[in-house]
């Protein structure tokens, strides 16, 4: 198992890929297009340090990251969009 419950992947093809139980559980939501969910997501995101970690693991503004089957492009301001 994951150490911290997650592990971030970077691809060849410059995509982050966050694997694990927790990166999941953050964006578990029926509608991310929803604002409040939105938010509650970016919210685990960052308690969990995903955010952190897809920085540390080399991610920029514009890089797609991959949880489960949701894709979004990381910001510097580590927010959804």
């Amino acid at each position: 198992p994951e150490a911290q419950g997650f592990r971030v992947e970077r691809h060849r093809d410059g995509t982050f890929e966050v694997v694990g139980r927790q990166a999941l559980r953050a964006v578990s939501f029926s509608d991310l297009t929803n604002a409040d969910a939105l938010d509650e997501a970016n919210r685990r995101l960052e308690a969990s340090g995903i955010n952190k970690a897809l920085a540390r693991a080399g991610a920029r503004a514009g890089d797609t990251v991959v949880i489960g089957e949701v894709s979004f492009d990381f910001t510097d301001d580590e927010v959804l969009t």
